[in-house]
């Protein structure tokens, strides 16, 4: 009897550590990312690398950049996410100048030009968003030869832009700030400039209220500055709408940075799982699925070439931009644009 009971303890201490292995095998590691590449396409990128990524869970937080940016700052003595997925390279150098980034070296690193990858690793860049001005082709306006032409007055009462919450806008603004601070006259010609232009432009909605205006003329709206993949999508929904790629300066090509954000490399879990999602949204195949389903355009010339959007192999001028001089400048632009001149 004595045996038998002996025989019972053993067998139930071997199902328990049994037991205790499965419960860890099936273990997940979360990482939270901070994105303003919208619900779809981060559901998509979720799914994807999850079913690569056994036992990795990804948690979208879906914000605009500028938030995301705030936020991570706000949050640095108590981090809550891991990455942050999208951006101007501006917001990235700020936050590696606040020494709020982990820097990595990718996998697709060598796949790109250097220029997509910051100074130390501490980001890289995945995507571009070449942003450009267009019009309503039925409103009778004709479509602008620069930026600077956006100021002038023939497109009174024309001009629709998105929020200061924009990245893309606050970011082309600031580009145009930065030209005229490099030709030092930002506070007398960069100033007439600027309040040209904000006597041109009707409003500064948020969401979809610039969408639906620009594409019906509501309220005169003829002109406005997207990126270009944004264009794309507005046209293939049949807008009347035509954006230019010939902009006198150029066009304003945004790299979209992703990063590994500071703390999670005191989780070596979270570290792991972060770096692999670093390689999976770089990588080509993921660069060409953005690429043909959601006309993001890869940094990845292979990718580039082998998509199916036609357009992205166009050519086109970029817009001359120190950003990191501009990162250094960025608020002061902000604040003389949006609180002095507007």
């Amino acid at each position: 009897m004595k045996k038998f009971a002996k025989f019972l303890s053993v067998a139930a201490l071997s199902m328990s550590l049994f037991a205790g292995q499965s419960v860890s095998a099936q273990e997940t590691t979360d990482i939270i990312v901070y994105s303003p590449h919208g619900i779809e396409l981060l559901t998509e990128i979720k799914n994807k690398f999850e079913a690569e990524n056994e036992g990795i869970n990804v948690i979208i937080q879906d914000i605009g950049g500028a938030e995301a940016l705030q936020r991570i700052i706000a949050e640095a003595q108590n981090p809550q996410a891991n990455i942050l997925y999208g951006g101007p390279t501006s917001y990235f150098y700020n936050l590696k100048n606040q020494d709020l980034l982990v820097p990595y070296e990718v996998a697709w690193a060598e796949n790109v030009d250097a220029s997509y990858i910051g100074e130390d690793n501490a980001f890289a860049v995945p995507m571009v968003s070449p942003t450009t001005f267009g019009i309503n082709t039925e409103s009778g306006v004709e479509m602008p030869t620069s930026w600077l032409e956006l100021a002038d007055e023939k497109y009174n009462d024309s001009i629709i832009t998105a929020s200061a919450g924009s990245a893309a806008t606050s970011t082309s603004l600031a580009v145009i700030a930065s030209k005229f601070d490099a030709e030092g006259t930002l506070d007398t010609e960069g100033k007439a400039w600027f309040e040209a232009f904000n006597e041109n432009v009707i409003e500064r909605p948020a969401g979809d209220i610039q969408k639906d205006k620009i594409m019906n003329n509501t309220d005169g709206a003829a002109v406005s500055l997207f990126v270009i993949p944004t264009w794309e999508n507005y046209i293939a929904e049949g807008g009347p709408l035509e954006y230019s790629l010939t902009p006198e300066e150029g066009i304003i090509e945004i790299q979209d940075a992703a990063a590994i954000i500071a703390g999670t490399e005191q989780d070596e879990a979270k570290l792991a799982a972060s770096q692999a999602f670093m390689d999976f949204i770089g990588s080509y195949d993921t660069q060409l699925f953005l690429a043909d389903t959601f006309n993001r355009v890869p940094t990845d010339p292979q990718a580039r070439q082998d998509t199916s959007k036609e357009w992205m192999s166009q050519e086109y001028e970029v817009f001359p931009v120190d950003w990191i001089e501009l990162t250094d400048n960025y608020d002061e632009y902000m604040d003389k644009i949006y609180n002095e001149w507007f």
